[in-house]
């Protein structure tokens, strides 16, 4: 028995509103109850509160090493749209001599931190997030389809910056007065390491590693800050490339799938 004499948990499922008509969700399940049907009774009840919300897909994320995970979505009918690897960098012991040397992109771009007087403008964050949305052009999408949803400068501030904590490194890059790529890295909640929260550039600026050398000077930023770990997710290749170069090791890699809901009746007498 739980505590105070009710049954203990060996499940559970949650589902919710990811953007317009896009979901997700979990199904957990206590390795020890597996195989009894418990993870597909939570699966339906999940799968029903998603049609009856009007959910056109619902997305799921398993471990790629997790076999059993992905073959139970498999026979739900998700397909695979995009992994996402997880790296760590030991800062404290990284070649910072190579990190230095990619931090200049060349030719007519400009690289440098963003200081508190451009951070405290709103024209700002207007112009970052103006260059996000540019920069969402052939980037991996955990959940392709449907009508793309511009991103709002307030949401950029909130997403980098919430409850108006200071970043540990905002790095910018300008050509010909507009912006055409930005790196942040921000506090991991605990304050101990520093993690990747985006890197965008546009297209057109794109294939001459002003990537790399964003990440880079953000990586000097966060050494000189005394972080000794960093953290980055990503489902880009390109990003991908850039942490090996850097030394990242990486950890885990999550695979995101999707089921598309939008012809489905929902269940009846489920839940």
């Amino acid at each position: 028995m739980g505590r105070g004499g009710s049954p203990p948990i060996v499940g559970y499922a949650a589902v919710w509103n990811v953007l317009g008509a896009k979901y997700r969700f979990d199904v957990v399940v206590n390795p020890q109850s597996v195989r009894r049907g418990i993870g597909s009774g939570l699966f339906d009840i999940a799968l029903d509160e998603a049609r009856r919300s009007g959910a056109r897909t619902l997305q799921a994320r398993a471990y790629e090493a997790s076999a059993p995970a992905l073959a139970f979505l498999a026979r739900r009918d998700f397909v695979e749209t995009m992994k996402m690897r997880w790296f760590t960098l030991d800062l404290a012991a990284a070649d910072m001599t190579r990190i230095r040397d990619a931090m200049n992109a060349g030719g007519d771009v400009t690289i440098g931190e963003a200081t508190p007087g451009q951070m405290s403008q709103p024209e700002f964050w207007s112009a970052l997030a103006d260059l996000h949305n540019a920069a969402r052009d052939g980037w991996p999408d955990p959940d392709p389809g449907g009508p793309v949803v511009s991103i709002r400068p307030d949401t950029v501030r909130s997403w980098l910056m919430p409850g108006g904590e200071a970043l540990v490194a905002l790095v910018v890059a300008a050509r010909a007065g507009q912006w055409v790529g930005s790196c942040a890295l921000v506090r991991d909640r605990l304050g101990a390491d520093a993690h990747f929260a985006a890197t965008a550039v546009r297209p057109d600026a794109r294939g001459r590693g002003l990537a790399t050398a964003l990440r880079a000077r953000a990586l000097v930023a966060a050494r000189e800050a005394g972080y000794t770990t960093v953290r980055s997710a990503s489902g880009s290749a390109a990003i991908a490339a850039i942490n090996a170069r850097f030394g990242f090791g990486e950890r885990f890699c999550e695979v995101r799938l999707v089921r598309r809901l939008s012809e489905e009746p929902a269940l009846q007498g489920v839940g």
